[in-house]
């Protein structure tokens, strides 16, 4: 898959420099200098890992991740910001708001490294998220096939009842008016508790069909 990354910094040279590191990449990139259109970029586009600055105005980036969050849990989250921030990165990273960070001024080579393991790890809750969502489709088909299973048992013990009370009356010697009654009541039963004449129903519909 193509990855979407989002880089977010107030500072336009931050953000250019960024595009000319990334130029040749294999990523599809984006570039916001705040948060409120960062989120907007976010609304519109899957992005695989959001990199934001610490320090903006209005909406920092630990507050711009916990609003990212709520669009899209799994894109890996990380910070780009200086070593004065650290602290506050790491109780971020404490919080799970924040997968990991990365030091201005960055080493090429290790935040192209870092790139590819956090799209590495999205990949990963990717996979994770289609077999819950699998896992899931195939609890509702086994929930569907257990309420099919329970109509039918009960439509076979209802129908082996019902051949029972006629067998039992054919072994007792019953009158053939009577067993006729009785065949003509759990005809009665399955079209709903009406009164019903032999001619509408035969036992075949009758033994074969669901009365419960």
């Amino acid at each position: 898959m193509k990855h979407k990354i989002l880089f977010v910094d107030d500072e336009d040279n931050i953000l250019k420099a960024l595009k000319r590191l990334l130029r040749k990449s294999h990523y599809e990139t984006f570039y916001e200098n705040n948060g409120k259109s960062a989120l907007d970029c976010m609304k519109e586009n899957e992005i695989s890992v959001l990199v934001t600055d610490m320090r903006m105005p209005k909406m920092n980036g630990v507050e711009l991740i916990i609003e990212a969050n709520k669009i899209s849990p799994i894109t890996i989250k990380t910070i780009l910001s200086g070593y004065s921030d650290i602290n506050d990165i790491m109780t971020a990273i404490n919080s799970g708001h924040v997968h990991n960070y990365i030091t201005k001024p960055w080493n090429e080579s290790e935040l192209i490294i870092s790139l590819m393991n956090a799209t590495e790890l999205y990949e990963k809750r990717i996979s994770e998220k289609n077999l819950i969502n699998e896992l899931n489709d195939k609890n509702e088909e086994l929930n569907t096939l257990n309420t099919n299973l329970e109509k039918l048992v009960k439509a076979r013990t209802w129908e082996l009842q019902a051949s029972n009370k006629i067998l039992n009356a054919i072994i007792e010697g019953e009158a053939q008016s009577e067993i006729m009654n009785k065949i003509a009541e759990l005809i009665s039963k399955l079209a709903g508790n009406k009164e019903v004449g032999i001619h509408e129903a035969g036992t075949q519909e009758l033994f074969g069909a669901e009365l419960f």
